[in-house]
Parts: C-alpha cells; structure tokens; sequence
C-alpha cells in the first residue's frame, strides 16, 4: 500500500492526530481494539454522540495513497463517553486550548472596559465647584448637528458612513470649537457600547472592544496608554497587544482631544495613524481646529462640530430643567433668547455656554445674557460667590488674591502648553490653599493605576482660556 497520510480525530482521544506511517498504522489500530474497513468516498467526518452506560464513537479518517485514488479508513472503538452533553456542536468542544484562553481574556477586558465605563461615563460632574451637580448622559444628551467636507450635514449616528472618497472610513476626525460637545460625543459613543442597545443607532455593536482615551494624559504606547487609562494593572500587555491584533477591524479606540496630546506621545499617535500599530483597528478622534496637515492626511472622513441648532438648544433646557426638577418660569428668558435674540444665538450653540446659562438662570431665577464676556463674568461672580460663603459663612466681596493667582496659574500653561499641573508643585510655587477649592480647578488623581499621583487641572479649555484676564 506503501506510505500513506492519516488525518482525523479520535472523539475518545480528546483532540487531532496527524500522521504520516505506512501500513503498520493500521495493523496498530488493530490491536488497539479498532475495527478497520476500507471504503472510497469524499473527505467527510461524524462523530456519534453516545449515552452515559454503552458508547460507541466513530470517526471516518482520510487517508491518502500516492496518486489519484482515494480512499476513507473507518475506525470505531468501544469507550465509555467522556462527555454528556451531547447538544453541543463540534466547535465548541473542539476549541483550541489557545482559542479558549483568547475568548476568556477577551471577556475579561470587556468586563473591566464595562465597569469603568458604567463608574465614570455615564454621570459627568462638569463644575468642580459643586461635585454634588452630575449630569446623566442617558437623561440630557442632546444631538449635535455637524458637517461634512462637503457641507452636507451629519450627526454622530453617520460618522461610520461610507462616502464618495471612502466605502469603508477606519480613520474619523471631528474637530470643534472648545465647549462644543466633542467629549460629550466621546463618552456617548462609549456609553452606547457599553449598554449594547439593540437598536444600536450608533452602530457600535459590531465592535468586540471600544477604548476611550483622554489624549492629554496619555504617555508612552498605545497600549501602555489603554492599560493606563482603563484597565487593572495586571493585565498583561502582551496579551493585549495580541488580541488587539486578533481582533482587527472590531476595535474601536477613541482619541479625546488630539490637540492636548503631549509632544512625547505624538510620535506613537502618528504611527497609530499611519498604520504600523493596529492596522485594522478603527479610530475615532477630536480636536480643536488647527492641527497640522501631517496628521490630518490619515484619516478618511473629516468632520465638523457646530454645535446645537435652535432646536437642540430648546431641548437641552428642557432636558436640564426635567432632570434637576426647576420651574420652567426660570428659563422662560433663556428659551425666549434662544428662539429671537441673535445676539446670544452663537453662544447658544455651545453646549458649555449653554449650559452655564441653565445654571445662573436657575440661580437667579432668570437672568439675560448678550456677550460671551458677560456670561464667563457672571460664571466667575457665582462661583467666587459661592466660595465666600462656604469659607466664611457669608457672601463678600471677589477674592482678588485666588483668582490673581489661578490667572499666573493659566498664563503659565498657555506659555509652556502645559494642561496639567502636579499639586505639589503648585503649593510650592503659590502657598495658596485656596486656588484648589475655589472650584477653576479640579484636582484628581492621575489616570495611572500604576503609579497614581495628585495632579490639578482647568476642567475645560474655556476656563483656562480665561483666567488670565485676572492676572
């Protein structure tokens, strides 16, 4: 017969046999308690399930001659069954042992990813000054209207839409003005993951994994940076870049912020982009206007934030005063304004400002706005205000001394392109307890679950931008 090719599986031998013998093979069979026919026929396999007191497996195994001709070895030993469940399919208890591990390690960091997600996206407190104010972002998200390098309109629902220059976007860039939503949207699309809707308007079920990234504390790799920013420090990075690459195109990471990235990671950014790291992975970034054409050539889709429309903007009032029970006659001036006044329609568009305006109209039950100046102004009034009467049981006059040095604080930053400053340091430098409960900065941990220090911070752009009119 001379040397053949076996291949096959033996259900009571747990796993494959791949072989290459001659004759003797099957003489061994033999002795082993086989009983062995030959018959022609195509490459088929089956497997008969048996009962817990008399079994009986069968598996046909090809053997191939040299030449044309083929023929099927049947070989079929009496064993007890090693196993019950006699529903399940072939691929599942014929998982490779590095499969299964895969699939267990996936399910582990979806379950942290979920975790995390569910502590620290859902409720946002966007006002240091006053930690017990969350929003629920199930509660007041409120669409945001963009568009397209064509001009043609879009919403966050369309930003993995196939287009003219593009049938499969990986690479998606939206850019904004600062306030304008654009981590809102992030912590959105995170969400939706998260709580895998059925409907999933946002079309982010398709992925296995979705990591949300702050860019301004991200340092070193990209997957040091996601170990960093959202998982325990014992997940293993190997593992992890593995099954990132395993994964491919069912990886979404999530880049917030593109224009506070560090200069050290740019670097790992641009090859992220480029695609030597994570080729298939889809990525999804914000920025302010003004990044460079060196980055934005990478990605396939470019969109614009602008904000709330009228509509939008009469809905997230409405939202606001729902979700923190205040009577509608507060805001009957901001709706009023919203609907006729251009002269604050632009500020309206701002979430951020939008926002603020729903806060002092509640605290002075109603109030007009008409410049942006004006509004930042009243934010600062409130929030000195509020200050005074915490620290010494009455209202007083503004703290020129806090807010001189919280303007130094900022100028600082500007000048150095610094957005994060350590706590230490700032005691140090100033000797002024007060700049870290006035409520302009937030003070936190690091994102580091590794080595996790105090670092203090402006919670938004706009009121780094600010400050320095106080120096």
């Amino acid at each position: 017969m001379g040397d053949v090719y076996v291949q096959g599986a033996f259900n009571q031998m747990g796993g494959s046999v791949n072989v290459s013998r001659s004759q003797n093979v099957l003489n061994a069979k033999k002795q082993e308690g086989f009983s062995v026919s030959q018959s022609k026929g195509k490459r088929t396999r089956k497997t008969r399930h048996c009962d817990s007191n008399t079994s009986e497996s069968e598996d046909e195994i090809l053997i191939l001659k040299r030449g044309p001709s083929k023929s099927k070895v049947k070989m079929t030993r009496k064993a007890p069954c090693s196993y019950s469940d006699t529903s399940a399919s072939d691929s599942e208890k014929e998982v490779p042992p590095t499969k299964t591990r895969g699939r267990e390690f996936l399910a582990t960091v979806k379950e942290d990813l979920l975790v995390h997600y569910a502590s620290r996206v859902r409720h946002e407190s966007p006002l240091p000054w006053c930690e017990r104010f969350k929003i629920d972002l199930e509660e007041t998200y409120t669409t945001l209207e963009m568009k397209d390098d064509r001009n043609k309109h879009k919403r966050l629902e369309d930003i993995f839409e196939p287009h003219p220059r593009c049938s499969k976007p990986r690479h998606i860039l939206i850019e904004g003005a600062a306030g304008i939503g654009k981590s809102t949207m992030c912590r959105k699309l995170a969400w939706e993951w998260s709580t895998h809707s059925e409907c999933d308007k946002y079309r982010v079920n398709d992925f296995d994994l979705v990591f949300l990234l702050e860019a301004r504390t991200m340092h070193g790799d990209i997957v040091h940076c996601i170990k960093e920013q959202l998982l325990p420090a014992n997940v293993d990075s190997h593992d992890l870049q593995h099954l990132i690459s395993e994964l491919g195109g069912r990886v979404l990471i999530i880049i917030d912020g593109l224009d506070e990235l560090p200069d050290d990671t740019r670097s790992t950014i641009l090859q992220l982009l480029e695609g030597n790291e994570m080729r298939h992975a889809c990525i999804v970034t914000t920025t302010r206007p003004g990044q460079p054409m060196c980055v934005t050539k990478f990605f396939d889709t470019y969109l614009v934030n602008v904000g709330f429309t009228e509509e939008r903007a009469v809905q997230f009032v409405t939202k606001y005063m729902q979700a923190t029970g205040t009577p509608m006659s507060y805001f009957s001036k901001l709706t009023e304004a919203i609907k006729h006044g251009s002269e604050i329609r632009d500020l309206t568009r701002t979430p951020l400002n939008l926002l603020f305006m729903c806060i002092l109209s509640e605290d002075n039950k109603g109030i007009e706005f008409t410049t942006l100046t004006m509004l930042l102004r009243d934010v600062v009034d409130c929030v000195t205000r509020k200050f005074s009467a915490k620290k010494y049981g009455k209202v007083q006059s503004t703290d020129n001394k806090v807010l001189c040095d919280l303007g130094k604080l900022a100028v600082e930053g500007l000048l150095q392109g610094r957005l994060i400053f350590s706590k230490s340091v700032i005691c140090a430098q100033y000797n002024n307890p007060d700049m870290f409960v006035i409520g302009f900065l937030t003070v936190d941990y690091s994102s580091s679950k590794l080595d996790p220090v105090e670092q203090c911070f402006f919670p938004h752009k706009c009121s780094r931008n600010f400050s320095p009119l106080f120096h």
